[in-house]
């Protein structure tokens, strides 16, 4: 079926818009939005990048994005497998054709209907390279509306990944007619069709999302909104939760666990997480395009003694992007690199630097970031490298490591629900953290091949070459992977953990 014309729903769209927007004007003002039975969550930065599910870069920005947008698939936050969303059902019709059934009867919160057209123009956007992840739907060559409400993607070669991409940034679908009316300021202004819309932005203090009496999941959203307190301070974090400031906090520093869990009115849950921390290089800069050199920082590295000093033994040594817990870990390289001293300071004797050389590392600022850092330096103090450590905000720690400024990012990867995302997004060509641009013929190929099919043992096995290459180019230094914390108060019923470690709120109530 040929696409029919968007310009009729489009037009009632906007007038849908107008009056929504008359009828909020005479109803009580967006700041009682906070009255009642409003989630109240400390937020991990000063601000989000952006709103615009879209062109964000920072991984913190889903706790927010999840609440105002609805994806075109889910994810079991168990298993990271796909669950129905937007999308009631799929089918690959072959290798390289994706086929959605979506829902009927959704709508964005500005009242543009969410059909197959409204989708097209999504995955258009980002298929067109107009957006910052396009790269996430890279194989995808056109998306056709097959039906009022049926979407199939075309896709250039086979890519297995494409599937969960939909259940991420890439499923999360923006109202055309709030992109169009104000492309620019979508970002601070953003209309999605998730249980909760967008009311306002503080920068610095408070995003604030009410509850969205259409959303069209049956007894969803439960509370009447979220407040996000912007904190990027933990222990401003912390002390605003014992202080009864806001109701639930995450990526809490595992050496206040004690002190919460003394606290009656509080419940704490860890959980195992796919984020982990690294040490992104830049590969083009000397000496760190000698692989003699980057393999002997990663065997400086003791990774039980990181994890018992940062992480109060809360963690998993990393030695691949993948923990043990996911289906593309591949046991046969644990503990390699091993923790070796002296073969580390011989390989960079070798790389003829006996006496060591100095660099500057970058990551983000704040105590238990600070003590991670300060561990890195003393360990490979040991080998003579000097480290010095420039702590900054998340956005300049990262900027400084993309714009060359520091050959060296020490930073959090927050993982992926596809394993393909993250092996993309890091290590080909154009991956968001290969700055130096090192490309690795065999290692493109193992990823290619793990993106071929969709049957988890055959692409267990191109990920297990794919991890080999990685620890054998020692392509960026992974050290360990956090475990997820969270603590709430006793009143937030129905939270849920998942692996990805960045709270949603389905299903969450406050009670009385």
């Amino acid at each position: 079926m040929s696409q029919s014309s968007p310009s009729l729903s489009r037009c009632l769209a906007v007038c849908t818009v107008c009056l929504a927007a008359f009828l909020s004007a005479c109803g009580k003002p967006a700041g009682d939005a906070t009255a009642g039975n409003t989630l109240r969550v400390a937020f991990r930065a000063q601000n989000p990048g952006t709103l615009d599910p879209h062109n964000g870069t920072e991984g913190s920005e889903h706790v927010i994005l999840w609440t105002i947008f609805a994806t075109l698939l889910n994810f079991d936050p168990e298993t990271l497998q796909p669950t129905p969303g937007l999308a009631a059902s799929w089918r690959w019709v072959d290798g390289k054709t994706l086929r959605l059934k979506l829902v009927e009867g959704a709508i964005f919160q500005d009242g543009t209907p969410l059909d197959a057209a409204a989708v097209k123009f999504n995955l258009d956007r980002l298929v067109s390279a107009k957006a910052t992840i396009a790269a996430d739907l890279a194989a995808v060559s056109s998306v056709e509306a097959s039906g009022t409400h049926e979407v199939t993607l075309h896709l250039k070669y086979p890519a297995a990944s494409v599937l969960l991409a939909l259940a991420d940034r890439a499923g999360m679908m923006v109202s055309p007619t709030a992109l169009e009316r104000d492309p620019r300021g979508f970002g601070r202004n953003p209309v999605g069709a998730g249980p909760y819309r967008f009311v306002e932005w503080v920068s610095g203090d408070r995003i604030r999302v009410a509850k969205f009496d259409r959303y069209h999941v049956a007894g969803e959203p439960r509370l009447d909104g979220i407040l996000f307190r912007l904190m990027p301070d933990p222990e401003t974090r912390l002390n605003a939760l014992r202080s009864g400031d806001v109701d639930l906090i995450y990526d809490v520093d595992p050496a206040s666990l004690p002190t919460l869990q003394q606290q009656g009115n509080l419940q704490t849950v860890v959980s195992k997480s796919l984020a982990y921390f690294e040490m992104y290089i830049n590969m083009a800069k000397p000496p760190f395009d000698q692989v003699k050199v980057r393999r002997a920082l990663s065997m400086a590295i003791d990774r039980h003694a990181l994890i018992a000093a940062v992480q109060q033994g809360h963690g998993e040594p990393a030695w691949s992007p993948m923990p043990s817990s996911e289906w593309a870990y591949t046991p046969a390289i644990a503990n390699q690199p091993p923790y070796d001293v002296e073969q580390a300071r011989r390989l960079l004797a070798e790389a003829g630097l006996p006496d060591g050389f100095a660099f500057k590392m970058a990551f983000e600022a704040g105590a238990i970031n600070e003590r991670r850092a300060e561990v890195i330096q003393a360990q490979l103090a040991r080998i003579h490298v000097k480290v010095e450590l420039l702590p900054s905000e998340t956005a300049q720690a990262i900027s400084r490591y993309l714009s060359g400024e520091v050959p060296v990012l020490n930073n959090r990867w927050t993982g992926r629900i596809d394993p393909a995302m993250t092996y993309a997004g890091q290590f080909s060509r154009n991956g968001f953290t290969n700055v130096g641009k090192h490309e690795s013929p065999g290692l493109l190929a193992a990823m290619a091949q793990g993106e071929s099919t969709t049957d988890l043992a055959q692409r267990a096995r191109a990920y297990a070459t794919v991890n080999r290459i990685l620890l054998e180019e020692a392509f960026n230094i992974p050290l360990f992977f956090q475990a997820g914390i969270v603590a709430y108060d006793k009143r937030v019923q129905g939270f849920v953990p998942n692996l990805l470690s960045k709270p949603r709120f389905d299903g969450v109530s406050l009670s009385r």
